[in-house]
């Protein structure tokens, strides 16, 4: 039993909605900025510790190296989430990227198809029979008229000859 193969339906081909993967990069842009200050705030309250550190001792001394232990445990976290974060943004803008440059070749394939229509409809109108009889009589013309001018010009040499032997004829 053969069976006949249905006709595939071809689909409208739609520009992909982009604004999901820019609203997306620019969460993740408020995301960096927030552990960025976050960053910072730690960097500031490490700096306040070990200026106390430098002036304590004893208990006290041990617990500001505990706070600041626990600050800069803290602070890798959030490097590491940093980290990640800037590598979500980095694949989503080159994700973006590839989209934007597959919408353009698939833009170009068809203006380069309704170009490629249009010029085999132009072809498709000349008559290369007639095309080539009508530029050979344009030739032969061309070429008459060519010879037209060289006889033009043997035919003012021979007067000027002419003219020129008169006058030696005259004087003598």
């Amino acid at each position: 039993v053969i069976r006949s193969a249905k006709p595939v339906e071809k689909k409208e081909d739609k520009p992909i909605d982009m604004s999901r993967i820019t609203e997306h990069m620019g969460r993740l842009d408020q995301r960096e900025e927030r552990i960025q200050k976050k960053i910072q705030d730690l960097d500031t309250q490490l700096e306040q510790i070990k200026q106390k550190i430098a002036t304590s001792s004893g208990s006290t001394y041990q617990t500001l190296r505990m706070q600041a232990s626990n600050i800069i445990r803290q602070k890798n976290m959030y490097l590491n989430q940093l980290k990640s974060v800037t590598n979500m943004n980095l694949t989503m803008g080159q994700t973006a990227a590839t989209i934007e440059n597959a919408q353009m070749m698939k833009e170009q394939y068809d203006v380069m198809k309704e170009v490629s229509s249009a010029q085999s409809q132009m072809f498709q109108s000349i008559n290369l029979n007639e095309f080539m009889t009508l530029n050979d009589k344009m030739q032969d013309m061309r070429d008459d008229m060519d010879d037209v001018q060289e006889m033009m010009m043997d035919e003012d040499r021979k007067n000027t000859r002419l003219n020129s032997s008169h006058d030696q004829i005259s004087y003598a």
